[in-house]
């Protein structure tokens, strides 16, 4: 295997290696780890304009847990509202995913999630938070990454 001089930095076997250092390895390795440099200072870049892994998981799991929410929601009110050709369609291919008679069983899942948000037995951040909030963080950690993105893409 012949020594290459890298042209930039490089993340390679998982240790960093500098622009201007001599490596033995093989063109695809040394792609691969220009690749993985590129993604560490992106993710550098959106820890320092945007927030820790942290505070992003944070902000992921408060919308999933709203989206959860409105799903349930919406499937209580499709399997309350009468026939209609798009009701039984969700249904069709609910159960062409999920299986036959996924469908009430995730009613009835949805029910009882439903009636646990509603008394409290599960609560979640967004009912602390508030959903303006919730929505605030979305857009605003969102841009955030798409701009640290976008920049890197330039």
């Amino acid at each position: 295997m012949k020594k290459t001089i890298l042209s930039k930095p490089a993340v390679i076997a998982g240790n960093y290696h500098p622009a201007g250092t001599e490596i033995a390895a093989t063109p695809e390795t040394i792609a691969h780890g220009y690749k993985m440099a590129d993604r560490q200072k992106v993710r550098r870049g959106i820890t320092r304009q945007v927030g820790d892994a942290e505070t992003l998981l944070g902000i992921t799991s408060d919308a999933a847990a709203y989206a959860i929410d409105q799903i349930a929601i919406d499937i209580l009110a499709l399997a309350d509202s009468a026939d209609s050709s798009y009701k039984n369609n969700r249904i069709n291919l609910h159960e062409q995913f999920y299986g036959e008679g996924s469908w009430a069983k995730t009613v009835t899942f949805c029910q009882q999630w439903f009636d646990q948000r509603k008394t409290q037995q599960i609560t979640l951040p967004v009912d602390i938070k508030g959903i303006e909030s919730v929505f605030a963080d979305v857009a605003a950690s969102g841009t955030g990454v798409a701009t640290v993105l976008k920049a890197a893409q330039a």
